[in-house]
């Protein structure tokens, strides 16, 4: 099967010694002539298997947020703002089981979860709604704030401001975008 795949595919030639070998984009050929990218992969039973345990076991590690009490010790802090969407439903469609194995999915493949921040009667973040992270760039402004950039097709560009995104990002070269595992391997 995997010959009938590569079939029309031109092999990559280059070996680890020629620059291309090291600048390829991540999702390109592969040395084997096959394009990877975290969609392609998930058609590979092994590793959506793979990933599928790794976000379920995440998933189901419980999310609270602690309040340190002054003596020492600390003590579940209910009434925090977040409370409720890290523990319960990070927003009106997703319970927090599947918010965790959403983040998960895109840090192992994609290397960043974004999420937007909406306030709400529960406070700042009364909706916490994740977003894809292909659809995003991120920017290092010259006051060393980041901006983020939302670009769905068909629909206008949306800018964001670093106190609109909640970003979880991964193992990172440069400390504001992180690595795909997926495209490293």
């Amino acid at each position: 099967k995997l010959g009938a795949l590569a079939r029309g595919f031109q092999a990559a030639t280059f070996g680890a010694f020629d620059d291309r070998y090291w600048t390829t984009t991540p999702g390109g050929l592969a040395r084997s002539g096959l394009r990877v990218s975290a969609d392609t992969a998930m058609s590979i039973a092994i590793y959506y298997d793979c990933l599928n345990v790794l976000c379920q076991d995440v998933a189901s590690l419980p999310w609270f947020v602690y309040q340190y009490r002054p003596g020492g010790g600390r003590d579940r802090a209910v009434n925090h703002p977040l409370y409720q969407q890290l523990h319960s439903s990070p927003n009106a469609w997703m319970t927090s089981y599947e918010f965790r194995m959403l983040l998960m999915n895109h840090l192992v493949q994609r290397g960043n979860m974004y999420n937007q921040l909406i306030p709400g009667p529960r406070g700042f973040a009364d909706q916490i709604v994740p977003l894809h992270p292909d659809t995003m760039t991120v920017e290092l402004l010259p006051d060393h704030r980041l901006r983020y950039k939302q670009t769905v097709r068909g629909a206008p560009t949306t800018t964001f401001n670093s106190d609109e995104i909640w970003h979880i990002r991964g193992l990172s070269n440069d400390g504001y975008i992180g690595l795909s595992l997926l495209n490293i391997a």
